[in-house]
């Protein structure tokens, strides 16, 4: 292989790893916003995140 194809798909290859790192750690930072959002003595078991929809799976809140 060339050098230019070489450095184009490590390129796309870092953004690749890149978009999948942001997409875990804002679906992360937004399931602790919905959580703190909810207030306190509440849980949420797993986000689902879709193009069009999100999903809150395992959704708990303790009741005074």
């Amino acid at each position: 292989m060339k050098r230019w194809q070489v450095i184009v798909l490590a390129v796309v290859l870092i953004l690749g790893v890149a978009v999948v790192a942001g997409y875990r750690v804002g679906v992360r930072l937004l399931q602790g916003k919905i959580v703190e959002a909810l207030g306190p003595g509440s849980r949420l078991a797993e986000l689902k995140v879709n193009w069009f929809s999100i999903e809150l799976l395992g959704l708990s809140i303790d009741a005074p």
